[in-house]
């Protein structure tokens, strides 16, 4: 539910299953080897939203299928490839707002404060 006008009760309306992302939180507690933590989910999704990740899950393999195929191309072609992603994700970086985050990432691990406390 997103709270936002356009829905049948004033100030909330359903978020359109195409725009439906799952959100992994890190733990500290170990997530048992076989179990995948989209398992661990205790909440059943509607269909239309299993099948949107589904769809999801789909191109992101296909993606991978595809790099693994250029990687297996010539040495020019995997330095175009890294080029490519290179650009396109410093560009993602701008375009979002998140290469400030990626920076300040970056300097905590040089000063050694890039691990997480100790769980208590």
């Amino acid at each position: 539910v997103v709270l936002a006008g356009g829905g049948s009760v004033a100030g909330q309306s359903l978020l359109p299953p195409d725009l439906f992302f799952s959100v992994v939180v890190p733990s500290v507690v170990p997530v048992p080897a076989p179990m995948v933590a989209s398992q661990c989910n205790p909440c059943p999704l509607p269909p239309a939203y299993a099948a949107a990740l589904q769809n999801k899950h789909k191109q992101v393999m296909e993606i991978r299928r595809e790099i693994a195929d250029a990687e297996q191309a010539s040495a020019g072609c995997r330095a175009a490839l890294q080029r490519a992603i290179q650009s396109k994700f410093k560009e993602w970086l701008l375009q979002s707002g998140n290469l400030r985050q990626v920076q300040d990432l970056a300097h905590h691990e040089e000063r050694g404060q890039g691990d997480y406390p100790p769980a208590h």
